[in-house]
């Protein structure tokens, strides 16, 4: 299902706009995303990340916009805590251990969003179906995919929940409070 507000559909322009209201318009000290940026960052991951993630670094920001604490930029973009942008904490992710084949990380499977609990939010390069990478439960012998759960159906769906919720009151916040449901806009 595609998030559409009520009425009629709405262009990939119109989200974008309506996202970038929610956000604030972008965050000028981060930039928008640059053609070097995204093709280090392509070469890093294996695959094109999905073009409306893509639209959006262009447009708002190479990240530090949207749910939790913000979108991970690409190449020189906005980063998690531990500094990682999407691409390079994928690139550490999909480092091979010859040691434990099992334990080779999805094929186009990019972290886009920590949830600041140590747990991230990962799209699918292929269909933009997100899912919930939870590391703290995983039993390192078992294949990653052990620790990944389905958590929405499409990117375009997960970011319009995030703007139809949104919590102007905590925009200020770099953190979410433990269990809020409310997202913030960093």
């Amino acid at each position: 299902m595609r998030w559409q507000p009520e009425g009629d559909a709405m262009t990939d322009d119109e989200f974008i706009m309506t996202l970038a209201e929610k956000a604030g318009l972008g965050r000028a000290e981060i930039g928008i995303l640059g053609e070097a940026q995204l093709a280090e960052a392509e070469a890093r991951i294996g695959v094109v990340p999905p073009m409306l993630l893509l639209k959006l670094y262009r447009a708002i920001s190479n990240g530090g916009f949207g749910p939790m604490r913000g979108l991970m930029g690409l190449g020189g973009g906005a980063t998690d805590r531990a500094g990682y942008t999407a691409d390079r904490l994928h690139q550490l992710y999909a480092d091979p251990d010859d040691g434990n084949p099992a334990r080779d990380w999805p094929v186009g499977l990019l972290p886009i969003c920590e949830d600041g609990q140590g747990s991230y939010i990962c799209v699918d390069c292929f269909d933009e179906s997100l899912h919930l990478w939870s590391p703290e439960g995983w039993d390192r012998s078992q294949p990653p995919q052990s620790a990944i759960t389905p958590l929405a159906e499409d990117l375009r769906g997960w970011l319009g929940a995030w703007a139809e919720s949104h919590c102007p009151a905590l925009a200020h916040l770099h953190e979410v409070p433990a269990g809020s449901l409310c997202l913030s806009a960093r």
